[in-house]
């Protein structure tokens, strides 16, 4: 795509897309690095670092409130190794035997993939967002971007072809679903003023 062939609210917003991609990148690699230092502390043991509780025995009574809870303490524990999963191998590339240390060493192609994704996932989040504009701001001549975070606070100041100024602010909401957890929005709404 040509600037020529660009919107102006592509033009306003793209550039900070470039940035969006960048802090992707600098998160992922913090994050990558944060896991190397628990594992480092923990001689790269995995079982050190993330334990994971032992099953439910065979035969329990799987109604039971005990069974329950650790079947729960297991999924969190699981949840919690999870993140090191992709980014960390062990050397063999086979998990040891029950009761064995689980040494792993980083896994380069892995932390790439996983930067990789997070870099795409916020050009495509950002990609997103500038079709969601040009379609709700629609034939415009000119767009002006006002703030320092598209989702966090701004204000798209767009003029149409009969000269007339519309602004759009997006801002993150916080919202819950009916099973009670919390998520984040990001509408765009036209409003009539700065």
């Amino acid at each position: 795509m040509t600037v020529a062939t660009k919107s102006p609210v592509r033009i306003a917003v793209e550039p900070l897309k470039a940035e969006a991609i960048a802090k992707a990148e600098a998160s992922a690699r913090e994050q990558i690095a944060a896991l190397t230092a628990e594992l480092e502390a923990g001689g790269w043991d995995l079982n050190v670092v993330a334990p994971l509780p032992p099953r439910p025995p065979v035969g329990m009574n799987a109604n039971s409130g005990e069974f329950m809870m650790m079947r729960m303490e297991r999924l969190r524990a699981e949840q919690e190794r999870e993140r090191f999963s992709g980014l960390f191998i062990p050397p063999g590339g086979t998990e040891p035997l029950r009761g064995q240390p689980y040494i792993v060493k980083p896994y380069e192609w892995g932390q790439e993939r996983y930067i990789r994704e997070c870099k795409e996932a916020a050009d495509a989040a950002y990609e997103k967002y500038i079709c969601k504009l040009e379609k709700k701001c629609g034939e415009v001549v000119s767009a002006e971007l006002e703030g320092n975070h598209l989702w966090g606070y701004s204000h798209l100041t767009v003029v149409d072809a009969d000269g007339n100024e519309t602004v759009y602010r997006t801002q993150t909401i916080w919202n819950m679903s009916r099973y009670g957890k919390m998520f984040n929005q990001y509408p765009t709404r036209k409003v009539k003023s700065k």
